[in-house]
């Protein structure tokens, strides 16, 4: 009975020794999961804060190509209404273009006019001549 204590006492050791073992072996493979799963969590902490970097980027060049497009539907619409301005300047300047066609023309008119009248100033001017002469001579043959 001893002898069957003592080999259960070792045997118990045997096994408490193997199971020390395997609990150490369960420690030490445990305590590489713990740091794998640190690892993970800090490269998903790290993950997740460039998903929100990128995130907040994406709304800021959202926000930028709205600022832009605002700024190109105004400029489409002041070079409408400027094209509009353009149009009626050039009505303008046609209009005056064309008054001062009709004044030349009118100026052409009467500087013609008034070169007839001096033709005609030198015709009067030779017949006064004329009459004058004749005048002369009926008052000197008197």
């Amino acid at each position: 009975m001893v002898h069957n204590i003592n080999e259960n006492f070792n045997a118990t050791n045997t096994t408490v020794v193997e199971v020390k073992s395997a609990m150490n072996q369960v420690s030490h493979h445990s305590s590489q999961i713990n740091a794998s799963i640190d690892e993970i969590s800090r490269g998903a902490i790290h993950s997740s804060e460039a998903i929100q970097t990128t995130v907040e980027e994406i709304e800021t060049a959202t926000q930028l190509a709205e600022q832009v497009q605002e700024k190109a539907d105004t400029s489409k619409d002041k070079s409408v209404n400027m094209v509009h301005t353009l149009r009626e300047s050039t009505e303008v300047v046609n209009r005056l273009v064309q008054g001062i066609q009709q004044l030349a023309d009118e100026q052409e008119a009467s500087l013609q006019g008034v070169t007839h009248l001096k033709e005609n100033a030198l015709q009067v001017e030779s017949i006064i001549s004329m009459v004058g002469e004749i005048s002369e001579q009926t008052t000197y043959s008197h």
